[in-house]
C-alpha cells in the first residue's frame, strides 16, 4: 500500500473487482491516475466492451488464490461468486485462453 497515498498500487492489466451501485463487477486496469483519485477501468463484455472511470476507493486488486493442500477453500470461494461473477470470470479465462492460442499460432 502507498502509504503517503493511503491507496493500493495498480498497474495496467491488472485484473480488479470494483464495487458500484449496480453491484460488484471485475476488470482490468486501463490507467490509473493518483493525482485525481481515478481508475480508468476496461470490461470485456462480449456484448458490449467498455471502459469506465472510477474512484480508487471503489476499485481493489483481484487477488487470486492457488489451488493448494486445502482446495475446500477454493470451493468455497468459487460457490459464493454469483452466477453473474461466475460468467465473467469464464469470459476473463476464456479470452485469455483464445490470445495464448493467437500467439502461438502466430509463431508457426
Amino acid at each position: 500500500m502507498d502509504e503517503a497515498l493511503n491507496f493500493t498500487k495498480l498497474v495496467k492489466g491488472q485484473l480488479v473487482e470494483v464495487t458500484h451501485l449496480q453491484g460488484t463487477e471485475i476488470g482490468e486496469v486501463e490507467s490509473v491516475n493518483y493525482a485525481t483519485g481515478k481508475v480508468l477501468v476496461y470490461f470485456n463484455y462480449e456484448a458490449c466492451p467498455h471502459f469506465t472511470s472510477f474512484n480508487l476507493s471503489q476499485v481493489k486488486p483481484l487477488t487470486p488464490k492457488l489451488v493448494g493442500a486445502d482446495a475446500g477453500d477454493l470451493k468455497a470461494q468459487i460457490e459464493s461468486f454469483t452466477p453473474e461473477e461466475k460468467s465473467k470470470v469464464a469470459d476473463r479465462i476464456y479470452n485469455h485462453i483464445l490470445k495464448l492460442l493467437d500467439r502461438k499460432i502466430g509463431e508457426i
